[in-house]
């Protein structure tokens, strides 16, 4: 992780993000650990460019492998995953808990970034969420927003798919506190063309941490 510049932010029974950012990057393949927490229900990867407003150019391919199993490259796209790794994207619904390790293949001579997320939100704390029992804190909202960024950058990168991916609609209709499905598309669907800032907000003001 040398070439990385590393930021951790967690919410305690929430979510845990680590962005990490090569400003000058010098090697081609990297590995890193990412510990998905106990009762986690989704973990999203992307990469994007430095700033993270974007997705990165499709030279930045990302790899994944559960805690019991050798790093593969693979595509799969179903209701609980979609790994894409030539998108930049990974998507797992019901993650198994423990160390993960993703890679990053770079073909870029600029800098670039990664995002990833757990989202472990304990029952009660979901609960007040979702009905909006929390009052939002100029804390809660940055924090919410950090750790959403990945989320929001899967978001964006939906724009140049065919058709959202089922296992992002899974993830974001947990994030929501159990939308049906139609409506998360539908939502999904009105933030194309946003920034992943903006939709990351958007996304905590959904669930009152903004």
């Amino acid at each position: 992780m040398d070439q990385f510049d590393a930021y951790f932010t967690q919410i305690p029974d929430w979510a845990t993000s680590l962005e990490l950012i090569a400003s000058e990057p010098e090697e081609r393949f990297g590995e890193f650990p990412f510990l998905v927490p106990e009762g986690s229900k989704f973990v999203v990867a992307t990469t994007s460019s430095a700033e993270g407003r974007e997705p990165a150019s499709g030279l930045v391919r990302l790899e994944t492998k559960t805690p019991d199993e050798d790093l593969s490259e693979k595509t799969l796209e179903n209701e609980q995953e979609f790994i894409h790794e030539n998108r930049g994207l990974i998507v797992l619904n019901d993650p198994k808990a423990g160390r993960w390790n993703f890679a990053v293949r770079s073909e870029l001579n600029e800098p670039y970034a990664i995002s990833l997320m757990a989202f472990h939100p304990s029952g009660q704390k979901l609960a007040n969420a979702s009905s909006g029992s929390s009052t939002p804190t100029p804390w809660k909202c940055r924090a919410c927003k950090s750790t959403a960024k990945a989320l929001a950058l899967a978001i964006v990168a939906t724009a140049t798919f065919p058709a959202i991916p089922q296992a992002l609609i899974t993830a974001v209709s947990t994030f929501l506190g159990g939308m049906s499905a139609a409506a998360v598309g539908a939502f999904i669907s009105s933030l194309l063309g946003d920034t992943a800032d903006v939709i990351a907000e958007k996304l905590c003001q959904k669930v009152n941490l903004c």
